[in-house]
């Protein structure tokens, strides 16, 4: 019944993407996506089609939800024509447009922003071995760097624990799971340095360890006119998760830029205004 719902839904989910807000269609109804594990999207701009790989029902929620729903498309807000402004003027530079997409899971968020954003380049940081190994499957662009770390305010290792039920819901922990390496938002800027990039946005859903992310070492948000955060107190009551976030911005804009704050779906849209 899920499924023939879902389906429904889908088919008139196509109408709805056909406005020129939306970028893409998804043509496959979640009953063959099942089946094939592969979802078919067209690309209304470019009129192509592509798939994207999934593995369970889950990935084929987290696909719609980029794809369908489009929860990153920027061109639904009203100052959108400032972000490509930032980025056309990144490539006038002959600069290269650097994106960092912070719990990338099986990649299709990575896509997204290349289709949308194609001559970036993307660093697709995962911590989940199992979808960082599946998200090759779908990042398949030139102009990719696929980093297996987790995302932190420090560079040291970190305690991980993979849900196998929900890929998605795997996260960095206080205790218990296994030990993983962890890298900083600085320190892929600075890696990625010699392929001539200027930092132009970031993407962060790391199910509720931004609240690390943030505690320090954050000077870097100066460097991107776009950031997207999902923040999860929602999911963690009671321990003001999103303090260290909420902070760290406050600070920032007190001391340079300030920033539209928009909803997008799931997201938080943080856009810098430049004078």
């Amino acid at each position: 019944f899920r499924y023939f719902f879902y389906s429904i839904y889908d088919f008139f989910n196509i109408f709805i993407n056909l406005k020129s807000n939306h970028n893409f269609i998804i043509l496959y109804p979640r009953v063959l996506s099942i089946i094939f594990q592969k979802i078919l999207i067209f690309e209304k701009k470019k009129r192509k089609f592509f798939f994207q790989n999934v593995r369970d029902y889950r990935d084929i929620l987290t696909v719609h939800e980029i794809f369908s729903d489009e929860n990153y498309n920027l061109k639904v807000c009203n100052n959108f024509e400032n972000i490509q402004k930032e980025y056309n003027n990144i490539l006038e530079l002959n600069k290269i447009p650097l994106i960092i997409d912070c719990g990338s899971n099986i990649g299709s968020s990575s896509v997204y922003f290349n289709k949308i954003f194609p001559d970036s380049n993307i660093a697709s940081v995962e911590a989940d071995t199992n979808s960082f190994e599946f998200s090759k499957k779908n990042i398949k662009f030139k102009n990719s760097f696929i980093i297996n770390k987790a995302i932190n305010c420090e560079k040291k290792n970190v305690n991980f624990l993979s849900d196998n039920e929900d890929n998605r819901a795997s996260k960095v922990i206080n205790e218990g799971g296994k030990l993983i390496e962890s890298t900083t938002i600085n320190e892929i800027i600075f890696d990625l340095n010699h392929k001539n990039n200027k930092p132009f946005l970031i993407k962060i859903d790391i199910e509720g360890f931004e609240s690390n992310l943030f505690l320090k070492n954050y000077d870097w948000i100066d460097d991107f006119k776009v950031i997207i955060i999902e923040i999860h107190d929602w999911m963690l009551p009671d321990e003001s998760n999103s303090f260290n976030f909420l902070n760290a911005i406050v600070e920032n804009i007190n001391k340079k830029f300030k920033r539209d704050l928009l909803i997008l779906g799931e997201n938080l849209i943080l856009v810098r205004i430049d004078e």
